[in-house]
């Protein structure tokens, strides 16, 4: 066995038939996108556990419009054709106690190298912008889904930070509701926009720049700091210095830099903390949605350095035994002393 694949890793090169069918390959060898075969350097593929019920019509199937039945278990395909066959207008009926209703969408991966053992911050500088584009293409299918609200994307990196498989890999959920958290954030952006006229991520951004105290690096098109009052420990957060409302829209230019800021924020977190495990996600704008000019995308790195105890879960108050200003300290000093343009 190769020495970069894992013996029974269904993500490492050769297990391909361990995974549903892609839906996006990107191939490290020229004129080869769209297979799955030998050489492939990044591949999609839908969850063979979703955390969501599909999408009718998102059920993999073959060339000629069949159920894949070969990668699930008995019971789970079951489940999942039963699902996508219920009747949604007996939705509701209960007490109105006990109130429930199906969430449908769709669950991906994004399988980030046929590598077992790297990470992002090693990885080639072209194959995290292929990512990146590859990623503002999947949001951009599940966003034009009508009953899709919501498209969260996110990489859990460690065990401690929700990963099960130690391949490097992250994930995309499609909702067909908007979570209440996300809710409040665009109605905060919207009422601060309502008042002042100004998109409050760029208020935010003009105020960070102005104190200079939780910067943590500058490029032409970003911005890298730690958020006042940040509820989690080294929260890193990087945004574009013009307003955009989602990170579907970046240009090539802007995800050039925000490649490079990617990788050398994952390479900070590993020098101050080696072996952590760590989380990352994207906010960009929910579908529905309407006000481009109140919405500003934003892309948050976080390590794993404290876990969710009484107090947070009774009184849903964090506790952040970092301050933002130290930790953009540290991390600014460990930028500065590399090439900012690896």
């Amino acid at each position: 066995m190769p020495a970069h694949t894992s013996e029974g890793c269904p993500f490492c090169e050769g297990n391909e038939e361990q995974t549903p069918p892609p839906v996006v390959v990107i191939s490290d060898e020229p004129g080869q996108n769209g297979e799955s075969g030998p050489g492939w350097g990044i591949r999609v593929i839908p969850n063979k556990f979703p955390a969501v019920d599909a999408l009718c019509g998102e059920l993999p199937v073959d060339a000629a419009g069949s159920l894949i039945t070969e990668i699930y278990p008995e019971q789970q395909l079951a489940e999942l054709t039963h699902r996508c066959a219920l009747d949604r207008s007996s939705e509701g009926r209960e007490s109105p106690l006990f109130r429930s209703r199906r969430t449908i969408g769709g669950h991906e991966v994004f399988i980030e190298s046929p590598d077992h053992y790297a990470s992002i911050a090693d990885l080639d500088l072209n194959r995290v912008i292929s990512l990146l584009k590859v990623y503002q293409g999947r949001l951009q299918h599940w966003s034009s889904r009508q009953s899709i609200q919501y498209v969260s994307l996110f990489k859990n990196a460690g065990p401690a930070a929700g990963a099960s498989l130690h391949h490097p890999h992250s994930q995309l959920i499609a909702l067909s509701d908007l979570p209440l958290s996300v809710r409040t954030i665009c109605d905060r952006m919207r009422l601060h926009h309502a008042r002042t006229g100004c998109c409050l991520q760029c208020d935010v951004l003009r105020a960070e720049l102005k104190s200079k105290r939780r910067i943590v690096a500058v490029t032409d098109s970003l911005v890298a700091y730690c958020p006042y009052a940040s509820h989690l420990p080294m929260l890193l957060r990087i945004t574009t210095r013009r307003h955009t409302d989602r990170f579907e829209d970046l240009n090539d230019q802007e995800l050039d830099e925000l490649a490079r800021l990617i990788r050398r924020s994952v390479g900070w977190l590993k020098t101050l903390f080696p072996e952590v495990a760590y989380n990352y996600l994207f906010n960009t704008r929910p579908p529905l949605m309407s006000d481009p000019h109140a919405f500003h995308w934003s892309f948050e790195l976080f390590p794993r350095l404290t876990q969710i105890a009484g107090f947070e879960w009774s009184c849903d108050t964090m506790i952040n035994p970092t301050l933002p200003e130290v930790a953009a300290s540290q991390l600014r000093a460990i930028a500065m002393e590399e090439n900012p343009l690896r």
